[in-house]
């Protein structure tokens, strides 16, 4: 598992791109940006829709 959390939601977007490309061929991966103020998931993969 990994966690991070970032004030800039462009920050923010670039882990959550860099990590899809760095996990997304593990089995069972599932990366997920979300609002931690919300609770509001901002991105998901892959796509849960």
């Amino acid at each position: 598992m990994q966690h991070g959390w970032w004030n800039l939601g462009e920050v923010a977007g670039e882990k959550f791109r860099r990590w899809v490309g760095e996990y997304g061929s593990m089995p069972d991966a599932r990366v997920s940006l979300t609002d931690q103020d919300t609770g509001d998931v901002l991105a998901s993969w892959p796509d849960q829709g």
